[in-house]
């Protein structure tokens, strides 16, 4: 499935800036159609235009993506086959990852804080991660009430966290799958990007959201995921000055920031009947 968005700047290269910032990719990978040029104004306040280009990005929704991550890793040994070739490692065993989490989930049912088996999950990740072929890495883990984060820390992690961190979006689903218990979460993390993503997302609703004020006109960002959208919406929530709301279909959804004193177009007084006259 692709999808087609449209970007618009004050020129190619501000437009292009954008939509590379919604993609997370470089200039170099990015696909575009320039649909209209950049035209000045005349004496600097008539008429002029700003450029508009056309982003075509094929997506993959979120089971799609975990269901490719699970066969890339784990092949047939995740459906229990034997179907394995000499030297590879020995599979899950799957009726034993139910019974593990059966136990855990009538653990928590007797507990108000969950309890996590911290060195079991690290050794899962870090298979899955061998699997990946991902380079040697340290994967830390801390407790936080309900929930456990796992950190992943090394050099050349790129594969996690290119595509907005899609890759540990999965991770992380998987490893929900296989050991989350009732009343718990595990989070993984790649040496704090989730942290520093969270900021540039925040950060750039409340530019967005101070452009919207100052220009009185809706301002939109595209192309985002739940996630990034909630923490849009968290950003400008305190603002009484703003609203947020999102648009679209699909997973990735664009958000349009209003500002409350937003310029409206005054209905025309209709004319009276000797007026018409």
């Amino acid at each position: 499935m692709s999808t087609e968005l449209e970007f618009e700047g004050k020129d190619i290269s501000d437009a292009v800036e954008k939509a590379c910032f919604a993609y997370q990719v470089t200039e170099a990978d990015l696909e575009y159609k320039v649909l209209r040029q950049e035209s000045k104004k005349l004496f600097g306040f008539i008429g002029g235009k700003n450029a508009l280009i056309r982003v075509i990005k094929k997506e993959i929704d979120g089971n799609q993506l975990v269901q490719d991550l699970i066969k890339s890793t784990f092949g047939d040994e995740f459906n229990g086959t034997d179907n394995k070739k000499p030297g590879k490692a020995k599979s899950f065993d799957n009726n034993q990852a139910s019974t593990d989490k059966a136990k855990a989930v009538s653990v928590t049912e007797e507990r108000i804080i969950p309890e996590f088996d911290d060195v079991k999950i690290s050794s899962s990740l870090n298979r899955v991660l061998q699997l990946m072929d991902v380079p040697e890495c340290l994967v830390k883990t801390s407790k936080h009430e309900n929930e456990l984060h796992l950190d992943i820390q090394g050099e050349e992690l790129d594969i996690l966290t290119n595509k907005r961190g899609a890759a540990l979006d999965a991770l992380q689903f998987i490893i929900n799958k296989m050991h989350g218990v009732k009343g718990g979460r595990i989070f993984i993390d790649c040496d704090g990007f989730r942290a520093r993503h969270e900021e540039d997302i925040s950060g750039l609703a409340l530019r967005l959201g101070a452009k919207a004020k100052r220009l009185r006109k809706p301002v939109t960002i595209n192309s985002l995921n739940a996630h990034d959208r909630r923490l849009v919406h968290m950003a400008l929530q305190d603002d009484q000055e703003l609203r947020s709301r999102s648009k679209g279909d699909g997973e990735f959804k664009k958000v349009v920031i209003y500002p409350n004193n937003a310029q409206r177009r005054r209905p025309r007084p209709k004319a009276s009947p000797a007026e018409a006259v």
